[in-house]
């Protein structure tokens, strides 16, 4: 096969697919930073209870992962990123609605976890595409737009947290996975059209 020309440049619309990397790990972040906080005031977790969580969200990530290995090629890369998403929607609007109560808020959490998982692994490939003849830059890229979502939800979210509790983070997070589906769609190629077809 003939060698991918390296251009040092995004493919075009490759800016929407780093758009959507951040948006979906900014919505993450906001939960990641707010649960174990939310998980002692709410209904006073003891230490034990909130390892037992984190355990159950480990598991959660596991089958994200093995998930993404037997449906990612079958969907398509940017499908399966929407997908998983999508999945963070209504976990996230149900965490903020019913915050209140421990199994389903858990439940929820776990969902939103997956969704996340599913879709930033699914992205991997995407990354090693962005910039064409140059897959560990591309991908390096995506990393670094990821963990600026990270960095820069941290303090919104736990300020947010503190003054309203759990609710106004899950519905930040809700927002931005609606941003990176709308994101990612819009990231596919325009398909290519012959000469003398009508636009």
């Amino acid at each position: 096969a003939a060698a991918v020309r390296a251009t040092g440049r995004l493919v075009s619309r490759g800016w929407l697919v780093l758009l959507s990397g951040f948006a979906i790990t900014a919505a993450s972040h906001t939960l990641i930073v707010t649960f174990g906080s939310w998980l002692e005031d709410e209904f006073g977790l003891t230490p034990a209870g909130l390892s037992a969580v984190t355990f159950l969200l480990g598991a959660g990530e596991l089958v994200a992962t093995l998930m993404v290995a037997r449906y990612t090629d079958v969907w398509g890369k940017r499908r399966a990123v929407a997908v998983g998403a999508l999945l963070m929607i209504p976990a996230s609007a149900g965490l903020a609605l019913w915050h209140h109560h421990l199994i389903l808020g858990v439940a929820l959490l776990a969902i939103g976890v997956l969704g996340f998982e599913f879709s930033v692994v699914s992205a991997i490939s995407l990354g090693t595409g962005l910039i064409p003849g140059s897959p560990a830059r591309g991908l390096g890229l995506l990393v670094g737009v990821d963990t600026v979502g990270r960095a820069v939800m941290s303090v919104p979210a736990t300020r947010l947290y503190t003054s309203y509790g759990i609710g106004w983070p899950a519905a930040i997070a809700t927002a931005l996975a609606a941003v990176a589906v709308v994101t990612i769609t819009l990231s596919a190629p325009r398909p290519l059209r012959s000469r003398g077809q009508p636009r």
